[in-house]
């Protein structure tokens, strides 16, 4: 099915709340979180990194730790993460336009802040209840006005997902990761 532009413009909306009330309904919050690391300069133009998604800040440092440098991400820049293709990175290569010909050589030399594959806590089971609950109320609301719980210039009913998540039985799914409340 083709979605109108209506119903495009909403999909943002409709995923933000369907995160917001599984994160309510679980009494916990499942995001990416993005982490500071610390690696040692090598001298080359590429660095190693553990696996990540995206890069936040990349800062070179001088030998007493001090921030020396912020580099940007982009052809035009200074680095581009590796592989190109893939969602998981785990490389970065000084463009030839960077600040920088290498990295500098030294210990704790290079600071990056990225969301690392082991800090990305989104269960498989949590992003395809919230894939399920999203699609079916598209399904169920598309051409309908939508009312409630606002963000920007658009609002939704917690009921709408209650009541999709009943049809669908995902309060199951959602049970053995909800957190008790004190």
């Amino acid at each position: 099915k083709t979605l109108d532009a209506t119903t495009l413009a909403q999909l943002g909306f409709w995923i933000a709340a369907v995160k917001q009330w599984i994160d309510n309904y679980c009494n916990s919050t499942f995001e990416t979180n993005s982490v500071t690391r610390y690696y040692d300069g090598n001298g080359s133009r590429e660095l190693l990194l553990d696996p990540f998604t995206s890069i936040t800040t990349l800062q070179i440092l001088d030998t007493s730790g001090d921030v020396e440098s912020t580099l940007t991400e982009g052809h035009a820049d200074d680095f581009l993460a590796y592989p190109l293709n893939e969602s998981t990175k785990n490389k970065v290569v000084l463009t030839i336009n960077a600040q920088y010909g290498s990295f500098p050589s030294g210990l704790r030399r290079i600071k990056i802040a990225a969301a690392f594959n082991d800090t990305t806590s989104v269960p498989e089971a949590i992003a395809l209840v919230a894939t399920k609950l999203v699609a079916k109320i598209i399904q169920q609301q598309s051409g309908k006005d939508i009312k409630s719980e606002q963000l920007g210039d658009y609002q939704i009913e917690y009921d709408v997902i209650d009541t999709v998540a009943e049809e669908m039985s995902i309060y199951n799914v959602l049970k053995q990761y909800r957190l008790p409340t004190l």
